[in-house]
């Protein structure tokens, strides 16, 4: 047995290594594995989704990082301001870029961008210890928040909120999302999630509505189909679509482990996949579990099934 071989009996891990490939949303993974064997059999609580202390005190320094420098680093760099300019200059300079003409073609752009940079180097860290997005959003933070691809945008005084100073530069004004739903979002936060929130169910109003007409159009055509005794499928008038359900006769559902690669699996684990007294029944007729046995009495079956013409 080498790492590389993953082999798992009686809920112990008796040889390899479990990484993405095996926990991940790949074909054959543990858990495809764990449906496959016991279907929709497992419980998940809110304590799954939490962080642990240690993730949670890191999160918490990237966060007030983020807060500290990320904004005033995207102001700098979108003005060409040194460093160590103040806050009083930073101000100064968006409220003079703000009432210039050039604001929303080229300057509103390029924060964007920079904040967006900015942001990222940020969140990717945080966001490291979390691969669902739903998993993120619950346990780590809901982050930036977007309008038709940009930034909230600025009323004439200056504020993206009334709640906020005029021209301020803090990642907050600007849609940025830095609490989760565990820790909970403030009232601005809640706004500009809001604000996306409407955007998207705009977006999927009218694409359900195209798709529920496809799917009622697809229905109305194919209701009529049944799966008779003889295995045809036949339409409303008995004519014959299929002479035999899916030309093989199997579920497409419950056939994902039919392939050669996964059969050592399935005679593993037969067992579990047959119900007890199917795996009775078996052993009556064949006498026993072993390939050989069980293939001489299905050439049996077969030859007998021939010799009726059933």
């Amino acid at each position: 047995m080498a790492d590389t071989n993953v082999i798992i009996r009686h809920g112990h891990l008796l040889s390899g290594l479990i990484d993405k490939a095996h926990c991940g949303s790949t074909l054959a993974s543990v858990i495809h594995c764990y449906y496959e064997l016991y279907r929709k059999r497992f419980t998940l609580g809110i304590e799954d989704v939490l962080l642990l202390s240690p993730g949670v005190s890191h999160r918490r320094r990237l966060i007030n990082q983020c807060r500290a420098q990320a904004g005033q680093k995207a102001l700098q760099k979108t003005f060409s301001l040194p460093e160590n300019s103040n806050e009083q200059i930073l101000i100064n300079e968006f409220a003079k870029a703000f009432c210039s003409k050039s604001f929303d073609e080229r300057i509103s752009k390029e924060m964007d961008i920079n904040y967006k940079i900015s942001i990222d180097e940020h969140q990717n860290q945080i966001v490291k210890q979390c691969s669902s997005v739903n998993a993120m959003q619950m346990s780590c933070l809901l982050g930036q928040q977007e309008l038709e691809g940009k930034r909230p945008p600025m009323i004439p005084s200056g504020r993206t909120l009334p709640s906020f100073r005029p021209y301020e530069y803090s990642l907050r004004s600007g849609g940025f999302v830095d609490g989760s739903f565990l820790s909970g979002i403030r009232p601005q936060e809640y706004f500009f999630h809001c604000m996306a929130g409407r955007e998207d169910l705009i977006d999927t109003a009218v694409k359900t509505a195209r798709i529920g007409y496809l799917q009622r159009c697809l229905m109305k055509h194919l209701e009529g189909l049944v799966v008779n005794y003889d295995l045809t499928v036949r339409d409303s008038d008995e004519s014959v679509i299929q002479f035999q359900y899916c030309e093989d006769g199997l579920a497409i559902e419950k056939c994902t482990y039919l392939k050669e690669a996964y059969y050592q699996y399935v005679v593993a684990n037969q067992s579990i996949i047959l119900r007890q007294d199917e795996y009775s029944r078996i052993i009556d007729i064949c006498g026993s579990t072993k390939e050989k046995p069980i293939i001489k009495t299905f050439k049996k079956i077969r030859a007998w099934r021939k010799k009726l013409e059933i």
